[in-house]
Formats: structure tokens, sequence, C-alpha cells
């Protein structure tokens, strides 16, 4: 019985971290690609595609 209760909390435990975990651009990626790419994919610069927009870093991944 003890497993089956431990087992229960570690399952919605775990259900819970997962729903506030969601992935986004804005929040998660973009930050990224700010820090280590546009330097060079922007317009005008050496990259050849732009990774400034979401619809621009999304055309290529």
């Amino acid at each position: 019985m003890k497993h089956s209760i431990a087992w229960g909390v570690a399952t919605l435990l775990t259900s819970a971290t997962m729903a506030q975990s969601t992935v986004t651009f804005h929040a998660d990626i973009a930050p990224i690609v700010y820090a280590q790419c546009t330097e060079c994919h922007r317009a005008g610069e050496i990259g050849p595609m732009p990774f400034t927009t979401y619809a621009e870093v999304a055309e290529y991944g």
C-alpha cells in the first residue's frame, strides 16, 4: 500500500512539473538565438539567413 501511495504522489508531481515546463519561442528559444546567433545572422552580416524573428528561425528549424 505504501508503494502505491508513493507511486501515485510521484506520478502527480511529475505530471505537474511537466505541465509547467512548456517550451515557448519567446521565453526559451529566443534568448539563446539572440545571444548566440544574431550577431552574424541578421541583415547586412555574414550569416546567410537572418534569425531575428520567430518566422525567420522557424523557416530553418
